[in-house]
């Protein structure tokens, strides 16, 4: 299992502290975290077919540059095609609805 970079590990724990902040705990991804590792968490979610509680939470608290979806297009180098292509969508997708 390869291992997200210090600076992803880091954008991940700000985007936990801001959500907590804002009143909303990311209590699934952050068991999926500590069974998984971060990259391996975040792959699994964003290649889910169904949108994510935790993106739209995000999305409604104005915190989407804050998404797993924004993570993997800031970090791109440490994911793959498929990774960031279903990023891209579910960020074009809640750009659209709103």
């Amino acid at each position: 299992m390869s291992q997200a970079s210090p600076a992803l590990e880091a954008f991940t724990d700000e985007m936990i502290r801001l959500c907590a902040k804002k009143g909303y705990h990311p209590t699934a991804f952050k068991g999926m975290r500590e069974r998984h590792g971060t990259l391996e968490a975040m792959r699994r979610l964003v290649r889910n077919g169904d949108v994510q509680s935790g993106f739209l939470r995000l999305t409604e608290l104005g915190l989407q540059d804050w998404t797993i979806e924004a993570a993997i297009l800031r970090f791109k180098p440490e994911f793959d095609r498929t990774d960031i292509e279903c990023a891209r969508w579910r960020l074009a997708q809640a750009s659209r609805a709103v």
